[in-house]
């Protein structure tokens, strides 16, 4: 399926149109703590409030302020996905090991863009 001719009409529903290097940027300010460099953007108080549990989903998830969140492997896992036809994005990261990743393609949602970690890619 072709990407829309406009993300306009896609806007409300939360589209994205970056490049890799802007979202790489923004991925090592969320797993940075707030902060890239010497540069502070978001206090740690806020992203924490950010990514903490508010909702229980299931068993396992829970809903923070724009994120889902899981334990994998003991470890504490933050992450947005979402698309439309032709337009898939997933962004997950784990704050205490200050690693995570972006995932941006012209394909609609498929198993690719579903939560890769709880999945089963586990980087081992």
């Amino acid at each position: 399926m072709p990407p829309p001719r406009s993300l306009e009409a896609l806007a409300p529903g939360g589209s994205i149109a970056s490049t890799a290097r802007d979202m790489a940027q923004w991925l090592r300010m969320l797993t940075g703590g707030g902060r890239i460099g010497g540069r502070q953007f978001v206090s740690a108080a806020a992203l924490h409030e950010l990514t903490t549990p508010q909702i229980a989903i299931d068993a396992s998830m829970s809903y923070a302020l724009g994120w889902a969140t899981y334990d994998r492997d003991g470890m504490r896992v933050v992450e947005h996905n979402g698309g439309s036809q032709g337009l898939s994005a997933l962004v997950s990261f784990i704050p205490d090991r200050h690693v995570g990743f972006v995932f941006l393609a012209n394909t609609s949602p498929n198993f690719m863009t579903r939560s890769a970690m709880r999945a089963g890619c586990s980087g081992r």
